[in-house]
């Protein structure tokens, strides 16, 4: 859940700053793997938003 978390928040507006683009979201979280998501939980996102 906090993958999906996580992206869905960069991807959407904020009154405070635009969302990201996927891609640039896409390739902050999978960055992450290792020390904030499981690497193996990783490979399920990337393949959903490949």
């Amino acid at each position: 859940m906090a993958i999906a978390d996580t992206f869905d928040a960069l991807v959407s507006d904020r009154p405070y700053r635009a969302g990201w683009s996927r891609p640039d979201a896409r390739a902050y979280v999978l960055a992450r793997g290792g020390c904030q998501f499981d690497p193996r939980l990783l490979l399920a996102f990337e393949l959903a938003t490949a």
